[in-house]
């Protein structure tokens, strides 16, 4: 199975120096970009996924045009400390520096986000669902956000042994641009991954 996770575009609010909702809609320049996309054309898909969050949706319309959209609700963006909502990028980074030791504890979360542990269920969740649902010979989109990707590279790459120290001192840095994608394939089988490209526009 041929799998691409793709990120959403950029939203105003990221223009804008403010932290995304899951409302946040993309900014005219992203959609401008997405419409003008090329990279899909000559391949066919047996499904095309999106994160509920706005964004995503948006992205997904705008790349694949001609699907229906399936919307899954637990491929969503990282949830964070709800005491950032309304706060600008700068101020949530200058919280996240005075936390960064924590994203090596699997189970720490602050304030209703997520632990590495419940993001590390919705990563597997999407993984076994793919899985389950397609043949050898499909190929889907998925399109999702940074975070989640990062963890579920590092699951297919490390498997059974991904823990936040691979995510904190390796895929923490790995900067997904908006509309970037990973093309790779999974055996159903074998469970055995190739990865075919990582395109970081």
């Amino acid at each position: 199975m041929r799998i691409f996770f793709i990120r959403h575009g950029k939203t105003t609010d990221y223009v804008n120096g403010m932290r995304q909702s899951n409302s946040s809609e993309l900014h005219e320049a992203s959609i401008k970009l997405l419409k003008d996309k090329k990279d899909y054309e000559q391949i066919t898909f047996n499904t095309v996924y999106s994160s509920h969050y706005i964004r995503a949706i948006q992205t997904a319309e705008l790349l694949f045009p001609k699907y229906k959209i399936e919307v899954l609700d637990f491929i969503h963006e990282f949830i964070p400390p709800t005491c950032l909502d309304g706060l600008t990028r700068k101020e949530s980074d200058e919280f996240w520096l005075t936390h960064l030791t924590n994203i090596y504890k699997p189970e720490w979360s602050y304030d209703g986000s997520e632990s590495f542990n419940d993001i590390v269920i919705r990563a597997g969740k999407c993984i076994d669902y793919l899985l389950n649902n397609h043949e050898n010979a499909d190929v889907v989109a998925v399109v999702t956000h940074g975070i989640l990707m990062k963890h579920i590279l590092g699951m297919l790459i490390a498997k059974q042994n991904y823990s936040p120290i691979i995510f904190a001192d390796f895929l923490f840095h790995l900067h997904l641009q908006n509309g970037s994608y990973i093309d790779l394939e999974i055996d159903k089988v074998t469970k055995k991954v190739k990865f075919r490209s990582l395109h970081n526009e």
